[in-house]
């Protein structure tokens, strides 16, 4: 989805990061100044046929300003949350299959929906009242799967105890560039750091970083890709996409970890990252709770044309709550 204009007289000194938002509104794709930043930053733009990443650079009229653009639909203004994506409710939980392309609770786009607000949409419509709604964790905007919330606060202690004291096991399904041949099944505890990024935050390996571990099993290797289970320990900042990259096999998806953005004729609309599973004891009862989300059919789309098998129901580490293997 490569684009191409003509930077127009007006348009005459202006930063890149800004002529690009404004060339690309006004030919027809909508374009924030932060997604702007964001492209340069990944290298999807190009002035004069070289890549530019210099999102400060002044453009001069007559040049030709080219990009990639995502090509996923702009999400709609209010995303509509149906029963369909209810995973579980019962007094006090509820979770939900988060789609892509929607935060989890709100950005520096305000305008933007989230899913926090379409949950509680959806509740107050059904029950007729304001509802009580509270998150204890995140997925990333593009990250699909698995997300619970409390709706009550009586769950709150229990379930900030279970994310705390790990107890809460997450199972990802991540399809990547194939890693090194050697790898199979191995644990990451590179540590990461948060550093600026532009007008945003990325983690790098640092020895100076904060703890994290992740268990990776490589499940199956196609030519050009690969399918791999990630179970985070910790719960750091993009701790999967930066594990993955370290060890030689980003996400595809993820340019800002060097992911590709297309695989020969095959574009890569977003980061191929699935919350497959979540276990937990409930935050009442102590019961095992193991919620489960089906691939979206993006991600088994994709997986199909990589000539990949998902597994129907990816399973919980061996020491998941409840897990009687």
């Amino acid at each position: 989805m490569k684009h191409s204009w003509l930077i127009p007289p007006a348009l005459a000194g202006e930063r890149l990061d800004k002529a690009l938002a404004r060339v690309a509104t006004d030919a027809g794709h909508p374009l924030s100044r932060i997604k702007a930043r964001a492209l340069i930053d990944q290298g999807a733009v190009y002035l004069d046929g070289k890549r530019v990443r210099v999102t400060s650079r002044t453009v001069s009229p007559g040049g030709r300003l080219e990009a990639t653009l995502d090509p996923a639909p702009a999400p709609a203004a209010r995303f509509d949350l149906t029963p369909e994506h209810i995973l579980f409710e019962d007094d006090t939980l509820i979770a939900v299959h988060k789609p892509p392309h929607l935060p989890t609770q709100a950005t520096a786009e305000n305008a933007r929906d989230t899913l926090l607000a379409a949950v509680e949409r959806f509740l107050a419509r059904r029950d007729g009242r304001q509802p009580y709604v509270a998150l204890h964790h995140r997925l990333d905007r593009d990250t699909t799967g698995v997300l619970l919330l409390a709706k009550h606060p009586d769950a709150n202690a229990g379930l900030a105890a279970a994310f705390r004291e790990r107890l809460a096991v997450k199972t990802y399904l991540a399809f990547t560039l194939p890693p090194p041949a050697h790898l199979h099944a191995w644990e990451a505890r590179e540590a990461l750091l948060t550093e600026p990024f532009r007008r945003g935050k990325r983690q790098t390996v640092h020895a100076d970083g904060e703890e994290a571990h992740t268990s990776f099993v490589c499940l199956e290797r196609a030519e050009q890709a690969a399918l791999i289970q990630a179970q985070p320990h910790t719960g750091r900042m993009h701790q999967l996409r930066v594990h993955l990259a370290f060890y030689g096999a980003p996400l595809l998806g993820d340019p800002l970890y060097g992911g590709p953005i297309r695989l020969d004729d095959l574009p890569l609309p977003r980061v191929a990252l699935h919350a497959a599973a979540l276990a937990l004891p409930h935050p009442l009862t102590g019961q095992p709770l193991i919620l489960r989300a089906p691939l979206p059919d993006d991600l088994r789309d994709l997986a199909a044309r990589l000539h990949l098998t998902p597994p129907e129901e990816p399973a919980p580490a061996r020491d998941a709550p409840g897990d009687p293997r």
